[in-house]
C-alpha cells in the first residue's frame, strides 16, 4: 500500500494508459464464479463485448480468416457447452 504513494503523476499516467482499456470493466457479459472441486478452488470469468481497441493493436491477420476462424471457436463452444448442459440433464438423478 505504501507503494502507491510513491508514484508521480507521470508514471501513473503511464501506468493508466498501459493497463487503462484492459480492466475498463465495461463488457456486456461480465459472469463470474467459483468451483469448488475436491482439490482445489478455481475461479471461473466469462467476459465478452465489443472490441473497441485501435487497429494498430490489432493482429495483423486477414479479416475474413479472422472471422471465420472465431466464428468456428464460438460455435464449437457453443456446441460443447449445449452438449455439456444436456448430458448432465440426462444423467443426474431427478
Amino acid at each position: 500500500m505504501n507503494v502507491c504513494f510513491t508514484f508521480t503523476s507521470e508514471q501513473l499516467d503511464a501506468l493508466r494508459r498501459v493497463f487503462g482499456d484492459r480492466f475498463d470493466g465495461e463488457h456486456d457479459l461480465d459472469m463470474r464464479g467459483r468451483l469448488h472441486l475436491p482439490w482445489s478452488r478455481y475461479y471461473i470469468v466469462l467476459q465478452a463485448g465489443r472490441d473497441r481497441r485501435t487497429e494498430l493493436r490489432r493482429d495483423g491477420g486477414s479479416h475474413a480468416r479472422r472471422t471465420a476462424i472465431d466464428s468456428l471457436v464460438c460455435g464449437l463452444s457453443i456446441t460443447g457447452l449445449v452438449a455439456g448442459v444436456v448430458w448432465l440433464a440426462m444423467n443426474l438423478p431427478w
